[in-house]
């Protein structure tokens, strides 16, 4: 297989990724206010991912909607996908990070006293938080991220 078919593949992937991550992002850290204790109703750091989540989702489907040129890289044409394929790679990629939380949901059964929906919104927000952070993998972020927010659930 040619490289610049991994690079494409991989790139996919890695788009298909972050429209999961990023739409729950969004839609976790406009609920997760919900979930806070009284002492910290919206902190500014949530507001942040906030903003980086739609703003990152708009500039995306801007591009799917509007630019049907290819982008040209060295040579080499990258197409954006279509609409159509634009949904199902946020749909696929959001089961994908919903079923990941489940797994980590499950293993602390009995150790944290927390709902599913609580947790879910916890774990996407960290998990985005260890994204924009641009750490490799996002080490030490997204357990930083999770503690800290799990620190102020009201269960």
């Amino acid at each position: 297989m040619p490289g610049w078919d991994i690079v494409k593949i991989s790139l996919f992937q890695t788009i298909t990724y972050l429209l999961g991550a990023l739409s729950l992002g969004l839609t976790g850290s406009l609920l997760l206010p919900h979930y806070l204790s009284s002492t910290v109703q919206k902190p500014q750091a949530i507001r942040w991912v906030s903003l980086i989540c739609a703003t990152a989702l708009l500039v995306y489907l801007g591009a799917v909607f509007f630019w049907r040129k290819p982008i040209l890289i060295k040579g080499f044409e990258l197409f954006l996908p279509s609409p159509g394929m634009a949904f199902w790679q946020t749909l696929v990629s959001s089961i994908d990070v919903v079923l990941s939380s489940l797994v980590l949901w499950v293993l602390l059964l009995g150790k944290v006293d927390i709902g599913f929906g609580a947790f879910l919104v916890v774990f996407v927000v960290a998990q985005v938080v260890g994204v924009i952070s641009q750490v490799p993998g996002g080490i030490g972020v997204f357990e930083s991220a999770f503690l800290w927010l799990m620190s102020d659930i009201e269960v």
